[in-house]
């Protein structure tokens, strides 16, 4: 096949494909054209997502008459004016190709007027070519109009997606610009109802107008300069986390890029104020000389390189170190809603504490379902002491049990540490009959309890077996089980709330929310929508306990907007452990002799023997073990 040159039209579709993705990079282009006209002002209206409608107008400087159809050209720009300006570019947009491969896949129709000026002008094209052009009556600034978006491409038509999630794709790059540029007023209307307006006061009234009010009281300024780095913008308290990145805003000279290097200095900068595997709020901005940063990577301009990296990761992380330490003093002399150690942690939630170092709240929780597993008098408990010894101080700190060819010693704290070994220990090596008993998957048909060790742990007869069972993690198993079977079932128990919690949430979110309202009503919630950008949670599923209902919901929206399966995800699975963990039987919580033997009887055939972190429920030994441990067998 001969090599040909391909004619303009085709060459300009196909520069298009590399510009112009989907609707929001239409809109993404505009509007960096709109902010370097220096507008104060910017009004965006779509239309099915924009694939049949957008309309962009600001206030800006305008576009000189005789320039109008140049402007339509490829490479043709009045941002930069040669090669050396690209080690510099202080512009949004500098590569002259936006409109150019709008025009090449659209209907456009734009109309502009320099200020001064008493007449406009403007100019309509059809698939990159001029159909009309003249002058008109028109405001100062520019009004580009574009329709039918690739309406001469079908074949880009089929990989665009619903109009609700085009226009939830547009709704994000407005969001980010707001954020990026909070002294200019911006206004999106969807289908003719305003989707957000910002005032063009300052960036924290610009989180708001896209955030909601509450978040107000929930974030820390910050405020940082190192030579010429300068930091300002504002930090999430724990409870805006998320399970994603979902609420991070990066903003270089007023542009939004995308680092995994700088949002993991931010994440740094929390130190242990902030949870295992949540990721912080910020919305921060960098200024620094243009010559410092290197924004001509990607066709998209969300990456950048740095000329020095590391030193901006640092200042970042240090950044965020002052603001949260500040907080924290602040928080010492007086009460502050911002918050960063939350009572319901991870490390809590996976961990089996004595009373003493329960919070309270979960104390009465436990206190309410430590005999959940009894159907028939769930409410009412006996905490009738059964164990070893007359009194407490007859009880031995530690217990020592073999395990196999070794010896260990199992303390009062749970805790089992290996003890010396004697010349009889190591005598003879055979295999132990001492295993986790997850692989047996049973406690025998009629498994006798002997009694409770360090109101902690079972002791378990079975024929010529004995056993050591972990009450709390056994309950635990139960409890996730069940929990887990309401979901699947459709049966989760909801709790309606005294006072419903009204969410304030961003365009994307309310959409995914509409899209997937028939998962949350399944998982439990009675939520619904409640305003342009609010829903009402009225109930929340009762598994959930006392975690932030506004966080799971979030939580839960992230993983919508991430197209996974948000009923049974990995994120609901865990929240499910962590209840399952909060309502089961703690170690140190006194069991009646009728109470262990309910929970042994549950457990006995238990399809799964170890708990839902993958911990053992029972220790196996067997009366052969124990004798020949005694020197009873040779």
């Amino acid at each position: 096949m001969r090599i040909q040159l391909l004619d303009e039209s085709t060459s300009n579709r196909i520069a298009a494909g590399e510009v112009v993705e989907r609707p929001s990079s239409v809109v993404k282009e505009l509007m960096e054209n709109a902010l370097d006209a220096g507008a104060t002002s910017i009004s965006i209206e779509i239309a099915s997502g924009g694939l049949s409608l957008i309309r962009i107008a600001d206030n800006g400087s305008g576009i000189h008459p005789d320039d109008l159809p140049l402007a339509f050209m490829r490479h043709a720009t009045g941002k930069i004016r040669s090669g050396d300006s690209l080690m510099a570019i202080e512009t949004m947009g500098f590569r002259g190709e936006a409109l150019s491969s709008i025009a090449a896949v659209s209907r456009v129709a734009l109309s502009s007027r320099q200020k001064g000026c008493d007449l406009g002008s403007s100019i309509s094209l059809e698939g990159g070519k001029i159909i009309d052009q003249g002058p008109v009556g028109c405001p100062e600034g520019t009004s580009i109009t574009v329709k039918d978006l690739f309406f001469n491409t079908p074949a880009r038509l089929k990989f665009v997606k619903s109009p609700a999630v085009e226009a939830a794709k547009v709704s994000d790059v407005v969001l980010r610009a707001i954020l990026s540029h909070p002294e200019i007023s911006i206004r999106l209307v969807n289908n003719h109802k305003t989707v957000y307006h910002s005032p063009g006061s300052g960036l924290k009234d610009a989180i708001v107008s896209v955030y909601g009010k509450q978040v107000v009281h929930q974030i820390l300024p910050v405020s940082y300069q190192r030579d010429a780095l300068k930091i300002k913008g504002y930090i999430g308290a724990q409870e805006l986390s998320r399970q994603t990145h979902a609420g991070q805003t990066l903003i270089v000279n007023g542009r939004v890029i995308q680092s995994k290097l700088l949002s993991e200095a931010v994440q740094k900068g929390y130190g242990q104020t902030l949870m295992i595997g949540r990721f912080p709020f910020f919305v921060l901005n960098l200024e620094m000389p243009y010559a410092n940063v290197d924004v001509n990577v990607h066709p998209q301009k969300v990456e950048v390189r740095f000329a020095d990296p590391l030193a901006i990761s640092n200042s970042i992380t240090e950044a965020v170190q002052q603001s949260v330490a500040l907080q924290q003093k602040g928080r010492k002399e007086t009460e502050s809603p911002f918050s960063y150690q939350e009572k319901d942690s991870s490390a809590d939630a996976f961990s089996e504490q004595a009373p003493q170092q329960m919070e309270l709240e979960e104390k009465g929780q436990t206190d309410d379902m430590v005999s959940a597993f009894k159907e028939e008098d769930a409410q009412h408990l006996d905490y009738t002491k059964h164990t070893l010894w007359e009194n407490e101080k007859q009880r031995p700190a530690s217990f020592t049990f073999r395990l196999g060819s070794g010896a260990y010693e199992l303390h009062e704290d749970a805790s089992i540490m290996p003890v010396h070994t004697t010349p009889f220990d190591t005598a003879k090596k055979e295999t132990s009959s001492v295993e986790m008993t997850a692989e047996r998957r049973s406690l025998g048909e009629h498994p006798i309890v002997l009694g409770q060790l360090f109101e902690t742990y079972l002791l378990v007869q079975s024929g010529q077996v004995f056993y050591i069972i972990d009450q709390h993690a056994g309950h635990e198993r139960l409890t996730y089980d069940a929990y887990k079977e309401q979901i699947l079932q459709s049966e989760v128990v909801s709790q309606p709330m005294l006072v419903p919690d009204i969410l304030s949430l961003t365009f994307s979110e309310m959409t995914a929310f509409q899209d997937h309202q028939n998962v949350f009503d399944r998982l439990g919630f009675d939520v619904s929508v409640f305003g342009e950008k609010e829903v009402i949670v009225r109930a929340y599923p009762l598994v959930l306990g006392t975690v932030s209902i506004a966080r799971f919901f979030t939580d839960v929206l992230d993983h919508a907007l991430n197209g996974e399966n948000v009923q049974m995800s990995d994120m609901v699975m865990h929240k499910l452990i962590r209840s399952a963990c909060r309502h089961s039987i703690k170690a140190g919580d006194a069991l009646s002799q009728e109470e262990m033997e309910v929970l042994v009887d549950k457990l006995r055939n238990h399809e799964h023997l170890t708990c839902p972190h993958g911990r053992p429920i029972a220790i196996r030994v067997s009366k052969t073990e124990l004798e020949k441990r005694f020197g009873r067998l040779v």
